[in-house]
């Protein structure tokens, strides 16, 4: 058995949420990108001591995404690109990165997914439901892939097989080859039951899909499901190939996995993190491992015991980590009690009318699901659950109902919040608005009287 990963280096300068990281092959160096707007360029000062060498300054909105790009003939140490809620990407030289060197526009959306393509090219996709190839020549756009009916939150290029796989949050994986200036879907699959959030490159002739179903699903570039692999217990946002039989996955349960294709049954190994949400996670040439966090942290975690961090260094991460599995696993979300909850037995029922609402205990874990006529969808994690700040009315279908009778109850989908009002435990009113953590006591300044589906 391959030795454990252990932590070798946490990387702390970024306000906000960490949303990516990618590193040079070369140098060892590492970027990372967050909701603070910015990008940073960390050079290693030692085997698991990193510092700032230069801030990404350039993008209006947050960081969604970042890739180092290849070399190429004009930039030797490579390119890095970075993608954000601006709808933008912008390219940076390395070695000068005092300002962006390309500006790619054409999304109309956030660019989500960045990744290298064939020569001198590389691909995006985005919240606007396409993917583009762009030349790194001139950063022009090249081909557009559209087809899928919702956001498109990775991209890959096989090279060995001239094929890109496209996975989106409308639950499917399209196959494209590239002809000139067209590029044709040849296949779509109905891959997974929820959105589709990340795609790694495993051999010539296999990827892996992760999704908001809490999967990981292994597939030839013939779309032939070949694994499938069950661990995580909410959300898996990202997956990165560590060998041509391993891989790591990281999601909204607060850990990263790490899998081998020789016993798919279980992980061979889990890594808690003393955060939420685990939004990336990305292998360097060393085949250490660059975890994104929500507590705006970025930790690197090695195999390799020359590479492990001191030992007051371990031991202040794993009293972290228990801190917050102790908060996790609290006797009450805000005003409930966990114990008063029913279990998952109670998705046996059906819901009493499409958008009806159920929440529940798993584990410890409450979670919401919601009716969609046929099946009980997940909807997310309860994070908050309160009586009511003030009192107002509301009508619904022609009844008044005071708020006096109303629980708010908060739900974490992703970084999205939603509050249901439930009404005398009959009928429900979603409020969807997006907001930080910091936002969730205005949660009922945005009403609205219908079912509105977050974006993924």
């Amino acid at each position: 058995m391959a030795n454990e990963y252990k932590l070798s280096a946490t990387l702390i300068a970024h306000t906000g949420d960490v949303r990516g990281s990618t590193s040079c092959p070369q140098t060892n160096r590492v970027v990372t990108v967050s909701r603070d707007q910015l990008g940073i360029i960390w050079s290693p000062l030692s085997e698991n001591t990193f510092t700032v060498s230069a801030q990404l300054q350039g993008h209006s909105r947050y960081l969604l995404s970042v890739c180092w790009l290849p070399p190429t003939s004009d930039f030797p140490a490579g390119i890095i690109a970075t993608g954000s809620l601006d709808t933008s990407v912008l390219l940076w030289n390395p070695e000068r990165p005092a300002d962006p060197i390309g500006v790619c526009q054409g999304h109309s959306g956030a660019v989500c997914c960045i990744n290298p393509a064939a020569d001198s090219s590389f691909v995006t996709s985005s919240w606007d439901a396409t993917a583009k190839l762009w030349s790194l020549v001139n950063t022009t756009e090249l081909v557009e892939f559209k087809g899928h009916e919702a956001s498109v939150l990775s991209i890959i290029y096989s090279r060995a097989n001239n094929i890109y796989v496209s996975g989106s949050a409308d639950k499917t994986l399209k196959f494209w080859r590239v002809n000139g200036a067209t590029a044709q879907c040849t296949k779509t699959i109905p891959a997974h039951t929820d959105v589709i959030r990340s795609l790694t490159i495993m051999t010539d002739s296999t990827f892996v899909s992760c999704s908001n179903d809490s999967t990981a699903l292994l597939w030839s570039f013939l779309g032939e499901k070949l694994m499938q692999f069950h661990g995580h217990t909410s959300f898996v946002y990202s997956v990165c190939s560590i060998t041509p039989t391993t891989f790591a996955s990281c999601g909204e349960d607060g850990c990263v996995k790490v899998w081998n294709l020789d016993s798919p049954e279980e992980p061979q190994q889990t890594i808690s993190l003393p955060c939420t949400s685990v939004w990336h996670v990305h292998v360097t040439a060393r085949g250490d491992l660059v975890v994104s966090c929500d507590d705006s942290s970025c930790r690197i975690f090695t195999s390799d015991a020359d590479r492990v961090a001191a030992d007051d260094a371990l031991v202040a991460f794993s009293e972290q980590v228990t801190a917050a599995e102790a908060a996790r696993s609290s006797e009450t979300v805000g005003a409930l009690k966990k114990a008063d909850l029913p279990d998952r037995s109670a998705l046996s029922r059906p819901g009493k009318g499409e958008g009806d609402h159920v929440v529940l205990n798993h584990n410890g874990t409450v979670e919401a699901y919601t009716w969609d006529g046929a099946n009980w969808i997940f909807s997310g994690t309860v994070v908050d659950a309160v009586e009511p700040d003030y009192t107002f009315t509301v009508e619904l279908d022609g009844k008044v109902t005071s708020t006096e009778s109303i629980r708010i109850v908060t739900i974490l989908y992703g970084k999205i919040y939603a509050c249901i009002l439930q009404l005398n435990d009959t009928d429900n009113v979603i409020l969807w608005f997006l907001a930080s953590i910091s936002c969730i006591p205005q949660r009922c300044a945005m009403l609205c009287h219908a079912w509105c589906p977050p974006p993924p």
